[in-house]
């Protein structure tokens, strides 16, 4: 029984009691405490900054492809390398896998941060991350009476709808995959962390994951510059099939895709290095998954004094 004194003899008398029971004294009601509500609200400034964030991810991941590619095809003109048709389509598909690939983390980051908004929305990020720079300088350009002029080549509509294709259905299954996880912090719904870490620290480690993603967006063009050749250099298509010229060309094409996977996981033990403090060879861990192998990737190349396969 919780117990309070009476004010005027000092006894013990119950909380819930009006009157006290020794002396007669009628007793003041207590009020109930005050709970401090803990706000969790979040505030425009880290609205802003988790909008930052993801045009920063966008910017810098969505372009690296096409720029690689375009790098590739200046390469191979000087080098009097020249493609076909099929070869040219074939390495420009790389740019839809890309930016479906994108297109799952990014709105999938997104839609842990923002649950429960309509699928369009989800959708309509998604486009508005692969475009929001080509949309600016469009912008800019019509604010500044410089209209566009002449034909729009016929290709130019072909490619943007397998693009947005792409994006939209990227942006489908990483929404839907980012629905099925909770919060795996507190910090994470008001703070826009992610899995306990800060953005400052997701930034550092984008930065610190791009001579890697250079290396393999190169590997994955190279790949399937090989593989088109293999294709276009068939004479006989049941050899091509029967033989496992086919498989052989597969692999080849899927060998990027594979090491990237395998260099994803690779970060993410040391990302959970980080976080858990208890974790077996700690620091062993960050130093090389998160330092070495990156810097690796971008001493190797200059030792040999020459950019990775073109």
């Amino acid at each position: 029984m919780n117990l309070r004194k009476c004010p005027n003899c000092n006894k013990d008398i119950s909380v819930e009691a009006k009157f006290c029971g020794f002396c007669g004294t009628q007793l003041p009601a207590i009020k109930p405490a005050k709970v401090k509500k803990n706000k969790s609200s979040r505030t425009i400034k880290q609205i802003s900054f988790a909008a930052i964030f993801l045009l920063y991810l966008s910017f810098s991941y969505f372009t690296n492809i096409g720029h690689v590619i375009t790098v590739f095809y200046e390469r191979s003109i000087e080098l009097e390398i020249f493609s076909s048709e099929f070869q040219s389509h074939f390495i420009d598909s790389l740019i839809y896998i890309f930016d479906f690939i994108c297109s799952i983390f990014f709105v999938g980051l997104f839609a842990y941060w923002f649950k429960g908004l309509r699928t369009w929305i989800y959708l309509t990020v998604g486009l508005l991350m692969k475009y929001w720079l080509a949309l600016l300088l469009a912008g800019l350009f019509i604010f500044k009476g410089q209209f566009f002029e002449g034909d729009w080549p016929d290709s130019l509509l072909y490619i943007l709808i397998i693009q947005i294709t792409a994006v939209l259905i990227g942006s489908f299954i990483g929404a839907k995959i980012a629905a099925k996880f909770d919060y795996s912090d507190k910090k994470d719904r008001t703070n826009f962390f992610f899995y306990g870490l800060s953005k400052k620290f997701w930034f550092l480690m984008t930065i610190a994951y791009n001579p890697i993603l250079e290396f393999l967006s190169k590997l994955s063009v190279f790949a399937f510059y090989t593989g088109s050749k293999s294709i276009t250099d068939v004479s006989n298509w049941s050899d091509f099939f029967s033989k496992g010229y086919f498989v052989g060309v597969l692999i080849v094409i899927l060998i990027p895709f594979v090491l990237l996977a395998v260099s994803l996981k690779l970060f993410a033990i040391g990302i959970e290095a980080v976080k858990n403090k208890q974790v077996k060879f700690r620091k062993f861990k960050i130093v090389t998954f998160l330092i070495v192998m990156p810097i690796l990737t971008v001493l190797i190349p200059i030792i040999r004094n020459r950019a990775w396969f073109f």
